[in-house]
């Protein structure tokens, strides 16, 4: 039973880049939060997304499906465009390019413990935290983990790097609540959508500190899966991001979403719109409990396959729901909230 779990991770995660719940998964939560808009909030935020350089190719991807389903299904891609956009060239050999992005910077990171630069370290500069919209040429890939520190046998840890998910998603959801310009709203927008889901992933809120990771972890990006003499092609952060399914049509997700927004609403102290950094302890507590249970509760850097129990994928989709449903509904509650001040420009 537990090399048929162990398979069934490999297969679900083989396609999926290291991405919160891969593009499924913000999907997911985009969906869940657009069916739980008010009709206003839909109209708004209707508008943002056509303002997306992107918006030309997202047409094109939905329009064999049925009108009644177009807007939400441009909301949903709209979710995973800050992923996307670290694909742009010469990141890629298959870049994502759209019409009016900017030539990216591919200095945007600073050097790490051991030296060596990264896009995952944010650069100590006041760019690094700039909201300036669309124009923007840093991909901000620091901006969608906080890594909080957790030490799994007594290794000292690292504090979190600044800025982070928690500090941007805080700063965006400040700016969409201002008077800005319908272009940098749609920007703050699409980012505040795919930092909730980012931001509920367990392994984007914690990393953990051992004698073989001194460093730590990267939210399980250092943790491979592989037994023997086997190049380890699995890590822990991607198998966490291929919970939701492997990438599949939008009318698929639609599906999905439809049968995860049928849980019991949360209460309002729940959603608790207003305090992000509990969402950021919840996600890491949950990291704690059930991402770094057996057997990944070693100091080892690297895991056997065949002893991930079936108790451990059942336990990870359990919590993969629950995070996901949560998220799209205080999506939605941070979105019907912080456009009430928005009027649609007129045509």
């Amino acid at each position: 039973m537990r090399r048929i779990v162990a398979i069934t991770l490999i297969l679900l995660c083989s396609v999926l880049q290291a991405n919160a719940w891969g593009n499924r998964g913000h999907e997911l939560v985009a969906y869940i939060a657009y069916m739980n808009l008010d009709a206003q909030t839909k109209a708004k935020v209707d508008d943002l997304v056509q303002r997306n350089p992107c918006i030309g190719q997202w047409k094109a991807a939905v329009k064999t499906l049925p009108p009644a389903q177009g807007s939400v299904a441009l909301f949903m891609l709209a979710a995973t465009w800050p992923d996307k956009i670290k694909l742009t060239a010469p990141q890629s050999t298959t870049p994502y390019n759209c019409p009016h992005h900017p030539t990216f910077t591919t200095k945007d990171g600073a050097n790490g413990p051991d030296g060596r630069f990264s896009a995952d370290i944010p650069p100590d500069i006041p760019e690094a935290s700039q909201n300036i919209g669309y124009t923007d040429d840093r991909r901000h890939q620091y901006w969608h983990f906080i890594d909080l520190p957790i030490s799994g046998d007594g290794t000292k840890t690292q504090p979190a790097n600044s800025p982070n998910v928690l500090t941007e998603l805080v700063l965006l959801t400040k700016a969409l609540n201002s008077n800005e310009d319908p272009q940098l709203r749609s920007y703050d927008m699409v980012w505040i959508e795919h930092l909730t889901g980012d931001i509920h992933q367990p392994l984007h809120d914690a990393q953990r500190f051992t004698k073989a990771l001194p460093n730590g972890d990267a939210g399980g990006n250092l943790v491979h899966i592989c037994s023997g003499g086997q190049k380890c092609r699995r890590e822990l952060h991607a198998d966490w991001d291929g919970l939701p399914g492997s990438n599949g049509t939008l009318s698929a997700v639609m599906k999905q979403g439809s049968t995860l927004n049928a849980q019991t609403p949360p209460s309002a102290a729940t959603i608790d719109i207003d305090h992000p950094e509990k969402w950021a302890d919840d996600a890491k507590a949950l990291a704690e409990t059930d991402v770094y249970a057996a057997p990944f509760n070693t100091s080892a850097a690297t895991v056997d396959p065949a002893k991930i129990p079936a108790k451990y994928h059942t336990k990870a989709m359990e919590d993969m729901r629950a995070q996901v449903y949560i998220a799209g509904i205080r999506l939605a509650t941070l979105l019907n909230d912080g456009l009430k001040s928005y009027t649609i420009p007129k045509s």
